[in-house]
């Protein structure tokens, strides 16, 4: 809706975020969450974006380090879909938080 609006208006119009949920509704969503995020982004800052999902309890939030808008159409766009593959295998073993890979220098440190 909001970008029709914007095609309707025409190039030159100021298009505005709608009202987000409130963050009583976030916090009440019962569900893992992946939000990816250009770290650039002139349209929506990083750290608005964070600000704004951070009501939701269990958020996985990746930010594409200079990315932009766009996540899965900008220059970083295979890392995201990584990202996004690796998150879901997490999800689909039952805990998004455990690791599906490890660096072996993850295991110098532990060991």
């Amino acid at each position: 809706m909001l970008a029709e609006n914007a095609r309707a208006a025409g190039p030159a119009a100021s298009v505005t975020a709608p009202d987000l949920p409130a963050a009583a509704d976030l916090a009440a969503i019962a569900v893992p969450v992946l939000a990816v995020h250009g770290g650039a982004d002139p349209v929506s800052p990083f750290s608005a974006a964070a600000a704004a999902l951070s009501s939701i309890p269990d958020i996985d939030l990746i930010e594409t380090v200079d990315g932009l808008h766009d996540a899965l159409n900008d220059a970083s766009h295979r890392s995201v879909a990584a990202s996004i593959v690796l998150w879901l295998e997490r999800l689909r073993a039952g805990d998004v938080h455990a690791p599906i890979v490890r660096s072996s220098a993850d295991e110098r440190v532990t060991a």
